[in-house]
């Protein structure tokens, strides 16, 4: 489904681009800007295109704007699709277009049609994208950073299915690497004291309280062989699988809580178990993209924009971090992913020149990967803010976030902000009932419309028959045409959202719709007004609370039809 602001959008620019053709200029199609005046008073639709025109034509902008104009005049979009009412001239050369009002009621019309279906469009039809986030150490409890890429990952995917693109949602473990190790050695340490042994856990392990819970989950259950065995190796190594295992299955637990499925939870064991990394170590090596020096194995990094070339095998024969993830992005490729946006967090900046470099040097195009770094979050609790220390085990953790402030709040707060900007989440506004709250204020627009249809009801009305028999032309106040104009605007912002990687356009606009509706609703009675506009206003508190439902559901958050 192509959306109607899309369809308004390319008529629009046809217009201008015959109009330019006809005066005897010349400016590629594709190169016409027409796009939404923030001003609403500036009109439906603005062009800048006799601004451009102006230095190839060599003439005044508004003179070229006062010939684009007439010669449009002669041959207007489509009406069909873009209705136009007026034409107006401003600034230094602005071509502002102004639609009848069948437009922006042809919204209406689409929204109600199409139901749960509004704001689907095929404008990225075809693609494919894999997004990779959290991807936490399976060391401990995932924290608030976690909890952020996880909303911001999972409405990603969910607005580029919206836009027609095949979407994946990936989790990747590190059970291959060091950190793996320590907490194998960690647990070990807190399972002996557990049995009246003398253990000091690794200065360098994990110290929190849920590595105590963990051990005396392993001693509750039937001790394995391997535990009492004299090889202290296979102990160690055994340890650290169950251990990490434990803290998979509990972070699995808590993203289904969160609302998010992960299509794929990928193992990096799985690749040095396949023979993955060898393999991508000689695809390099056979691009010429590795040579030896001081015993260690080195990638040509420098050659494709990265600050210096790096070791991808130690003088030990042991793989370093890069080697692994460089094969995990390769497999990606290779089961069909055309694009892969990974999310990070703001201490993994420094490597994405160098992951880019060998991608590229695998042959990917540079442009198909590209890293989000999802920034720090402050948690704040009377004005402060409320400290965190992993290594201490005094971390604020997801499932405690999440028991606190509820999936909602949390999915929506960190969805407010661009993904680049540090976020101040305050608690105590996260969990107040009143409209202060963004959360609570968007879903209770969508409560009350529930409350005005269910009072349509019990007036004896049916709302859905009042809705096939209303009359939109009705519908000429300010505050109508200007709700109209955001569910018109609504789909269109779904594909932009999708393309620019900007989740938090989408809570914008539905805070925005929220406080149009409750303007409108403080203004203007719907029920018991005259009947045909009852029957118009009906149809658009509908139209409106569908929007609402839609967006919630691209965010992961809940619309009630009662608070």
């Amino acid at each position: 489904m192509t959306p109607l602001i899309d369809r308004t959008v390319a008529a629009v620019r046809s217009a201008i681009s015959g109009a330019i053709s006809a005066a005897g200029w010349s400016l590629d199609e594709g190169s016409i800007v027409v796009e939404t005046p923030r001003d609403p008073s500036h009109g439906d639709l603005a062009t800048t295109a006799a601004l451009v025109l102006a230095k190839e034509v060599g003439k005044n902008p508004r003179e070229i704007a006062e010939t684009l104009q007439a010669r449009i005049g002669e041959s207007p979009p489509a009406a069909d699709v873009a209705p136009l009412s007026s034409m107006e001239i401003a600034g230094p050369g602005f071509l502002n277009f102004r639609f009848a009002g069948s437009w922006l009621e042809g919204g209406l019309v689409e929204t109600l049609e199409q139901g749960g279906e509004y704001g689907q469009n095929d404008r990225l039809a075809g693609r494919s994208i894999l997004f990779e986030f959290i991807s936490a150490n399976p060391t401990g409890p995932l924290n608030v950073v976690s909890a952020r890429a996880a909303a911001i990952g999972d409405t990603l995917a969910a607005l580029w299915q919206a836009a027609g693109a095949r979407a994946g949602r990936e989790y990747y473990i590190n059970d291959a690497g060091r950190q793996v190790r320590l907490l194998g050695e960690s647990l070990e340490a807190r399972v002996l004291q557990l049995q009246g042994e003398e253990a000091v856990v690794p200065e360098q392990g994990y110290h929190g309280d849920y590595l105590v819970e963990m051990a005396e989950q392993f001693l509750s259950g039937e001790v394995p062989a391997w535990w009492g065995g004299s090889d202290r190796e296979k102990r160690t190594e055994e340890l650290s699988r169950w251990a990490t295992d434990q803290v998979v299955a509990v972070q699995k637990e808590i993203v289904e809580i969160f609302g998010l499925h992960f299509d794929t939870w990928f193992r990096e064991s799985s690749l040095h178990e396949s023979g993955a990394v060898e393999e991508t170590l000689e695809d390099l090596r056979s691009r010429g993209h590795i040579y030896e020096s001081e015993g260690a194995v080195w990638f040509r990094s420098s050659d494709f924009g990265d600050e210096k070339d790096r070791v991808l095998v130690t003088g030990d024969g042991r793989p370093t971090y890069l080697l692994p993830d460089v094969a995990y992005h390769r497999d990606k490729y290779a089961r069909g992913w055309e694009t892969l946006i990974d999310l990070w967090g703001p201490d993994h900046h420094g490597y994405i020149a160098r992951m880019s470099a060998a991608l590229e040097a695998l042959g990917h195009d540079r442009e198909a990967f590209d890293v989000m770094i999802v920034q720090q979050v402050n948690l704040l609790r009377g004005g402060e803010i409320v400290k965190m220390s992993k290594r201490a085990g005094r971390l604020i953790e997801m499932e405690e976030l999440l028991e606190e402030v509820g999936r909602d709040a949390t999915r929506f707060f960190f969805l407010m902000r661009g993904t680049s900007t540090h976020l101040d989440f305050d608690l105590d506004l996260a969990v107040s009932a009143n409209e202060e709250n963004p959360v609570y204020y968007v879903q209770y627009a969508h409560a009350r419309i529930s409350s005005v249809l269910e009072h349509a009801r019990s007036e004896g009305l049916d709302p859905d028959a009042e809705l096939a028999g209303a009359d939109l032309t009705r519908l000429i106040e300010a505050e109508e045409r200007g709700l109209m104009r955001l569910l018109v605007d609504y789909p269109g912002l779904v594909a932009d959202a999708a393309e620019t990687f900007e989740p938090h356009r989408i809570p914008a606009h539905l805070r925005q719709l929220s406080a149009a509706f409750h303007h409108f609703y403080h203004n203007h009675r719907v029920v018991g007004s005259e009947p045909a506009v009852q029957a118009a206003r009906l149809a658009l508190c509908a139209g409106v609370r569908q929007v609402l439902a839609n967006g919630l559901a691209l965010l992961g958050v809940e619309a009630p039809d009662r608070m």
